[in-house]
């Protein structure tokens, strides 16, 4: 199971993605990402696209869940709802990309409270105004922050 978040304080203001990825009651990898400043939903999207970077370099066969608390990022991906903001389209091409190339991947949405483990990351990762992540995944992350549709690593501190 996956789990993702983004955060922004003020929309836009200084933003974070995050992930947390288990098996049964195992972590098997997190991160939290600082972004500078996006707006929310362009945090969530951010969120989204590092957790599917993740399964496509290290699980690209797995069959799975990822949950999210962000409605609009879960419609918008699935097809019920729109992109009707200019600045989500290149995120969601990305998006829509990505889940093709790993199709026993799912996306539901999940109340706020179910997350926290996501989201306590994405606001470590604005706290600390860096990048939390195990060791083991520190090269993952430097290597996808150039593949997300804004330049992220600019902002990021290791």
């Amino acid at each position: 199971m996956i789990w993702i978040d983004g955060a922004a304080r003020g929309n836009p203001g200084p933003a974070s993605a995050a992930g947390v990825i288990k098996q049964g009651a195992d972590i098997v990898a997190e991160w939290g990402v600082p972004l500078g400043n996006r707006t929310n939903n362009e945090a969530e999207y951010s969120g989204l696209l590092l957790a599917l970077y993740w399964l496509q370099q290290f699980l690209p066969n797995a069959e799975g869940v990822i949950h999210s608390d962000s409605q609009l990022l879960v419609e918008q991906t699935i097809g019920r709802w729109k992109v009707k903001a200019d600045n989500l389209q290149p995120f969601h091409r990305e998006a829509q990309w990505l889940i093709h190339q790993i199709p026993g991947i799912k996306l539901t949405a999940v109340r706020r409270e179910k997350n926290k483990a996501a989201d306590a990351l994405a606001n470590r990762a604005l706290d600390e105004h860096r990048v939390v992540v195990s060791d083991d995944y520190l090269p993952f992350v430097k290597t996808v922050l150039v593949k997300l549709p804004f330049t992220a690593s600019q902002y990021t501190i290791f």
